[in-house]
């Protein structure tokens, strides 16, 4: 299916992305027991590597950005990981070129992170996951949050709850500057910076001197803002007014919902493999586009991303 999703920028814009991901289970309709038979297992993890890569590139156009993740087993759940860690590969990621794209309902995912996952392959169809973010439940300090990073209040008949606000340690993206020369491969952010007069070399001295060596902005968590899973995203449950309240549930109360699941490897099939995270990634069909005006800062304004460009050169010494 194609899903439209939107990039973030290393300069803290945004793009556009229509990319064909991949999901087994509908994100708004999936039950517990629906994402388990969708899986081969269900896993508690830890992201201990993440890397970057970029698809081949197809008709002139660059590559698409994927995300090589690398997770620690905590404590397997249902079926058999197979091993003490294991690799998954979701399209998205930096472009290397100053851009962050994000692909609709696809998660983020950054190295520390603790979630409880519902592992449906290793990745090579765009999304590693059953129904994909709604694949993923975050841990945080004992507390589980869903794929979009909403408190998960409870579980009703094998439906997810939740309601409630994104703690900001679930809302934000870090990764590493590009460097001066691949910045200076996107057009915007060269026109930027001979809009203020700048030469090569002193545009050069001031990003070395001033940009931060990661990037932080805030995300846009699963792809589903004001959508309804039981509650979340609103804060109130599909055709009430009444918003939903109660406490977030803990990781441990969550996982004994899990017990007596059924996941989808049947006795005799093959064991679960990890992507070969150096493994050629074929051109996806389609590529991204770059709107006029695109999502900003973290205070919320809207600046093109050859303003934000621009911007990065001004900043303070700290």
């Amino acid at each position: 299916m194609l899903n439209r999703g939107r990039t973030l920028s290393a300069l803290a814009a945004a793009c556009l992305l229509t990319s064909g991901i991949v999901a087994s289970v509908p994100a708004a309709a999936a039950t517990l027991n629906e994402l388990a038979t969708a899986s081969r297992f269900i896993v508690h993890s830890r992201v201990s590597k993440v890397e970057y890569a970029q698809s081949e590139a197809a008709k002139g156009q660059p590559g698409v950005p994927h995300t090589i993740v690398t997770f620690d087993v905590v404590k397997p759940l249902q079926g058999n990981v197979g091993a003490a860690s294991f690799t998954l590969r979701f399209i998205g990621g930096p472009d290397g070129r100053g851009r962050f794209m994000q692909a609709s309902n696809v998660p983020v995912f950054q190295l520390g992170d603790e979630d409880i996952l519902f592992v449906q392959g290793n990745g090579s169809k765009g999304c590693a996951l059953a129904g994909c973010a709604d694949g993923r439940f975050r841990v945080l300090n004992g507390l589980v949050y869903d794929g979009t990073g909403t408190p998960v209040l409870r579980v009703e008949s094998g439906r997810v709850v939740a309601s409630g606000e994104t703690p900001a340690e679930l809302s934000t993206i870090r990764f590493p500057r590009p460097s001066f020369d691949a910045l200076m491969k996107n057009a915007e952010a060269r026109q930027a910076i001979a809009s203020q007069g700048l030469s090569a070399t002193e545009a050069r001295q001031r990003y070395e001197a001033q940009a931060p060596a990661m990037i932080e902005m805030s995300a846009i968590n699963g792809g589903r803002s004001g959508s309804d899973r039981g509650g979340h995203g609103t804060g109130q449950e599909s055709g009430t007014a009444a918003p939903i309240t109660g406490r977030t549930m803990s990781a441990d109360s969550f996982v004994s919902k899990l017990a007596g699941l059924s996941v989808a490897r049947a006795e005799g099939s093959p064991a679960f493999e990890s992507i070969d995270a150096q493994a050629r990634i074929a051109a996806p069909s389609t590529q991204a586009a770059i709107p006029p005006k695109v999502r900003a800062d973290r205070a919320g304004s809207t600046r093109s991303a050859a303003e934000e460009a621009a911007a990065i050169t001004q900043l303070k010494q700290q």
